[in-house]
């Protein structure tokens, strides 16, 4: 079957392009019409030359604020009684994203065809994670989609302002750190030989130790900036690299839920994830083994996702969730018990929405406190550097002035 690319015009007046598949342009009209548009014109690609089919291809991503915001207003319009594809229709004419246009046409063109939302969707696993797209299904098989729509921008909403508090904490030290270096290096490389100048020109012959240190790492510096410059980026990439590859990658994740100072940071916010995931996918009515193997998928941490898998083959054995938790040092024993109430109580759901919470709130606390730690500690850092500077470059004039006037005085 032919694809076609077109441009077509609403009823308001406005254009739109996108490409569709039909078996020729009467059909394609048609597809077109039935989603409010009218064919203006439209043109095969199946005779284009592989330089203009690099061109149709684009590059893009949907943000996690964009999908709230198609999920919240797919839930209010389907809530409204709009049908499904005048809802995404209306969606993509009103979505600024061109990617994400695309990709709802494309998911308007499956759905035409016959497939239910939820295949269409996950076509587009860059946007649309398997935990979306399950409870897209759920929702269809019950016909609650709008509730699950809404249910899931909810969800998402958190997910995002967990995200937002954790990289807010990150920011602030590493912001102050990288200036620190920054100016260093200017001070090194472009001040002091200046300064080390004078000192040669004035001849002389003791240097405090503490420029004498600073001479040292400013000679060291302008000799090797490039393979300085060269290193860290070879450093920071072996990092990355190394953070792919599973073996290795499994000892940076039992580092950053067992060092002292960030494992709480880190251990909340992945159990806080994985709680809200659970939480959600137990609402749409998932059962307890499928939710398992896809929240732990948002997890990215192979320590906890080996232990949860642990958790799950024992949950296959017949043994409860709470149970298969208890007695380990990762997960508080408080937690273990509220999961195991909403077990006894048939309110899973609800106590994992609670647990999520209450990691949620732990996090924000940490935060906070450690952004006022932050604050003054990094003042001082700041304050000492800028008083170590000033004093290894002011101390020898100091005493090549103070040498020069007591000689004046002797005379």
């Amino acid at each position: 079957m032919p694809q076609f690319r077109y441009k077509a015009i609403n009823t308001r007046g406005k254009i739109f392009s996108g490409s569709l598949v039909a078996n020729n342009q009467q059909e394609l009209a048609e597809r077109l019409r039935r989603s409010g548009l009218e064919l203006l014109k439209a043109r095969s690609l199946s005779s284009k030359s592989g330089f203009e089919s690099l061109a149709t291809f684009q590059f893009g991503r949907v943000s996690r604020f964009e999908l709230i915001e198609f999920s919240n207003n797919m839930g209010v319009m389907l809530r409204a009684g709009v049908p499904l594809l005048d809802a995404l229709s209306e969606l993509r004419e009103d979505q600024g994203n061109r990617y994400f246009k695309n990709i709802l046409d494309s998911t308007i063109q499956q759905l035409e065809s016959g497939d239910p939302l939820n295949r269409a969707l996950k076509k587009h696993p860059r946007v649309f994670s398997d935990i979306y797209c399950n409870i897209i299904e759920i929702g269809e098989n019950t016909a609650k989609l709008d509730n699950v729509f809404l249910d899931l921008a909810r969800h998402l909403k958190r997910i995002d302002s967990l995200v937002k508090n954790a990289r807010k904490a990150m920011i602030y030290p590493v912001t102050v750190l990288v200036l620190l270096i920054g100016i260093s290096v200017f001070f090194l490389v472009k001040l002091f030989p200046t300064m080390f100048g004078m000192l040669a020109a004035f001849d002389v012959k003791e240097i405090p130790p503490m420029t004498a240190g600073f001479l040292w790492l400013s000679n060291f510096f302008q000799d090797n900036l490039l393979w300085i410059f060269i290193g860290v980026i070879l450093f920071f990439l072996s990092i990355y690299l190394l953070r792919k590859f599973e073996p290795t990658r499994y000892y940076f994740d039992w580092l950053e839920i067992r060092l002292p100072y960030i494992k709480g940071f880190f251990l909340q916010l992945r159990m806080a994830t994985f709680a809200r995931y659970l939480s959600m996918l137990q609402f749409a009515g998932v059962d307890i083994l499928k939710s398992m193997d896809l929240a732990i998928q948002s997890i990215n941490n192979i320590v906890l996702e080996r232990l949860l898998m642990h958790s799950r083959r024992r949950i296959m054995e017949g043994n409860s969730l709470s149970s298969t938790l208890r007695g380990g040092s990762i997960i508080p024993n408080m937690v273990v018990r509220m999961i195991g109430v909403g077990e006894a109580a048939g309110t899973l759901p609800e106590q994992l929405e609670f647990v999520a919470n209450y990691y949620d709130e732990g996090l924000e606390r940490k935060i906070a406190v450690a952004l006022a730690v932050m604050e003054p500690l990094m003042i001082l850092v700041l304050a000492a550097m800028a008083l170590s500077l000033i004093i290894a470059m002011f101390q020898p004039m100091y005493e090549i002035i103070s040498g020069g006037f007591q000689m004046y005085v002797d005379q």
